[in-house]
């Protein structure tokens, strides 16, 4: 996207700004030519000398494929996309506390919540969890995504311990629900199933993330029993393509019956599908 005036928190667009670049024909030309000119979009670099031709994220060809039409505006950041900012303040959360994200908006409740994956995506997905509990899968899961690759260098590591926190909070959330069905309210009660008979203690947790496997964060995040896709060792974009690890690890994402990230990521709101299904 070209730049615009940033919302809250500096990085999300609001959607009125994105309104008036679509309505605006030369607005939109100049920003066609710029992606031409510079070969966007780039991979993530820290050189600055790097040839900009060979740089260009994989999938994209700026010079070489049509511009969208009049009638069609192409989006892949609608997560970036924001209402008029609510600002809040939350103290630090014990197990037992939550608080909402003040980027879920109305937009999510009245239309996110019914997008739904393609059936071969929801197809894959059951395969790979065949394969990640070796034909087993349990009733209830808890879905955590891990983002470590860029943060190095652009936010910062968040700690294992934290995730924990985050995955017990989420359980201590799911058991009162359990307990007491009537003493919550929310956009997606009305599709909430939890598995009869399994409390949130024995729910499973299923991770995403974009460390490499055989590292020592990995292995300390495999003592805990939690499991993941190993995207390079089943060889997912050789044999399905570049877009299926992403694509996979949302669908993932979405099967938890509860789900806990970083507050800075992306995946958070691609997990949304599950607070709004069961929370």
């Amino acid at each position: 996207m070209p730049e615009l005036s940033a919302g809250h928190r500096g990085g999300d667009i609001p959607f009125s700004h994105l309104d008036a670049f679509d309505s605006d024909r030369g607005w939109r030309d100049s920003w066609i030519e710029e992606v031409k000119r510079d070969f966007l979009p780039q991979k993530m670099t820290t050189y600055d000398e790097e040839d900009r031709s060979t740089n260009i994220k994989e999938g994209f060809n700026p010079r070489g494929t049509a511009p969208p039409s009049d009638q069609l505006l192409c989006l892949d950041t609608t997560l970036f996309l924001s209402f008029p900012p609510k600002p809040q303040a939350y103290p630090d959360l014990s197990v037992g506390e939550s608080h909402p994200s003040d980027r879920e908006g109305d937009a999510w409740r009245h239309a996110g919540q019914h997008l739904h994956f393609t059936p071969e995506v929801e197809a894959i997905a059951d395969q790979y969890l065949l394969k990640m509990f070796e034909g087993n899968v349990p009733a209830g899961l808890i879905t955590v995504h891990i983002r470590r690759k860029d943060f190095k260098s652009t936010y910062h590591f968040t700690d294992l311990e934290q995730y924990i926190v985050g995955v017990e909070r989420v359980r201590h959330r799911i058991q009162a629900r359990i307990d007491d069905p009537d003493s919550w309210h929310g956009p997606g009660k009305d599709k909430a199933k939890f598995p009869p008979g399994v409390a949130a203690a024995d729910y499973q947790v299923v991770f995403t993330s974009d460390e490499a496997a055989g590292t020592p964060f990995m292995e300390e995040v495999a003592k805990l029993g939690w499991r993941n896709i190993d995207h390079v060792g089943m060889r997912t974009r050789e044999t399905l393509g570049p877009w299926w690890p992403t694509a996979l690890d949302q669908a993932l994402l979405a099967r938890g019956l509860g789900a806990t990230d970083d507050d800075v990521l992306s995946a958070a709101l691609r997990a949304l599908r599950a607070f709004f299904f069961a929370f």
